[in-house]
């Protein structure tokens, strides 16, 4: 399968996705990752859940089902999936997308052979949620409530001009 991915992402560490079918590159953050993912087979995601999610579709489609809710999602869609609400899905061969996770050690960087001479081997720490239960779960404090945020926003911002 062609990658649609252009050198720059293709060249970022892979990810360690525990699906058949997936190359994923992976970005890292103290905070948070973003994987570029392709699909090859066609995929069975069981239900699980973890910490907040947010994708854009680059190619293909997937159907999810989140919080009970089922939808298909095709190129150019966005989907959110708030931390804790359970999912599942059917990724299609020749899917791909970008995935926000709102957690630093989602995925660990996978072992291909000829990264560790390339430097680009580096482990992460591990998490997982129910579905992925073999790595520890990472606590992420959740955020202040949106109205406390758009509040404190303002006065900050109005106090900057008052003369």
């Amino acid at each position: 399968m062609k990658s649609i991915f252009p050198d720059p992402i293709r060249h970022l560490p892979q990810a360690d996705v525990p699906l058949e079918g997936v190359v994923a590159f992976l970005s890292q953050s103290d905070t948070h990752q973003i994987i570029f993912m392709e699909f090859e087979k066609d995929v069975d995601v069981p239900e699980h859940s973890h910490a907040a999610q947010w994708a854009i579709v680059a190619e293909g489609e997937i159907e999810l089902t989140i919080g009970g809710r089922r939808q298909l999602f095709s190129k150019g869609d966005r989907y959110y999936i708030p931390e804790g609400v359970k999912h599942s899905g059917k990724i299609h061969a020749g899917y791909a997308d970008v995935t926000f996770f709102n957690e630093p050690g989602r995925y660990s960087v996978k072992i291909v052979a000829g990264d560790k001479k390339k430097g680009r081997a580096r482990k992460r720490p591990p998490i997982v949620d129910e579905h992925f239960p073999a790595r520890p779960r990472v606590f992420m404090p959740p955020a202040a409530p949106a109205s406390t945020r758009s509040a404190n926003a303002a006065a900050a911002y109005s106090s900057r001009f008052r003369g």
